[in-house]
């Protein structure tokens, strides 16, 4: 394990969303937090808004090939992407329909908002897959090879967040093992 990583823990993007909700609304002084089984909906967004990128969370969990849906595309163009992202579920999403929403939000973002992406929805993906298969899903590595083409945002902090964590010394010390047998 990496020097200093006994108390890391990453925050999901839907953690940092919800934690910017209830500090909102506690300066107001609302309780309006929703109970356990009850949905959160960020404030400002239309209820039609909210059960289309639901919807399309949901087809992104099953997606493998094909094309992306318009209302997903849009989504790095909006001032609020990070919420609505949120309200598609990435924790669900298949391996491909990571790759392409990659694609997109690498490609439509500055380095510093698509460091953001990378950090909150990617990377914690990549660490759970590997933890949890013992390998990268090739859609996975591909999303992470297409994430280098914003070096600003790939190269510094997600690389310095696996190694913190410790999953990319596990890794290491796992291929390296496979090389010597």
């Amino acid at each position: 394990m990496a020097p200093g990583a006994e108390g890391y823990r990453q925050s999901s993007l839907g953690d940092l969303v919800l934690a910017k909700l209830r500090e909102q609304q506690k300066d107001r002084g609302l309780s309006m937090l929703p109970e356990e089984g009850e949905e959160m909906v960020p404030e400002g967004l239309d209820q039609k808004v909210v059960e289309v990128y639901r919807a399309v969370g949901k087809l992104l969990s099953r997606y493998t090939v094909g094309k992306v849906p318009k209302a997903f595309k849009i989504v790095p163009n909006l001032k609020n992407w990070e919420e609505v992202l949120w309200l598609t579920d990435p924790d669900t999403w298949s391996p491909h329909a990571m790759y392409e929403a990659t694609k997109l939000f690498v490609s439509n973002l500055n380095a510093r908002l698509a460091q953001r992406f990378l950090a909150l929805v990617l990377l914690p993906r990549v660490r759970r897959d590997i933890k949890e298969h013992q390998k990268l899903h090739f859609a996975l590595f591909m999303a992470l090879k297409k994430a280098t083409y914003k070096p600003g945002a790939f190269y510094k902090p997600p690389r310095l967040l696996l190694a913190a964590s410790g999953v990319l010394a596990k890794w290491w010390d796992q291929q390296q093992a496979v090389a010597v047998s």
